[in-house]
């Protein structure tokens, strides 16, 4: 978003899941840097899959869960490392 690169995706990855499971709109742009083939899946789709076949269904929303659960430890991490350099950066009043 706003030109920002926030990840790769490989071969067998996917992407927004968030709004998916939130209900709301995305929150980031894809590109891709080559020919790609997408399966497109609404929520509707899933509660279908859900009803159809539990397991299946459940294996995919525990690897949402687990997705999620990593986006959200390395945005942690970054915030961290975000607000150690901001702190760095704030002038210091000179002492004595």
């Amino acid at each position: 978003k706003h030109g920002v690169h926030l990840a790769e995706i490989g071969p067998g990855g996917y992407f927004g899941e968030l709004a998916f499971i939130s209900r709301d709109v995305r929150s980031a742009t894809v590109s891709a840097r080559g020919p790609v083939r997408c399966f497109v899946m609404s929520r509707l789709d899933l509660h279908e899959l859900l009803q159809d076949d539990a397991v299946l269904g459940n294996k995919l929303l525990w690897n949402f869960l687990e997705n999620l659960g990593s986006s959200v430890k390395r945005l942690s991490l970054e915030n961290a490392d975000l607000k150690k350099i901001m702190q760095q950066a704030e002038p210091t009043e000179p002492t004595g």
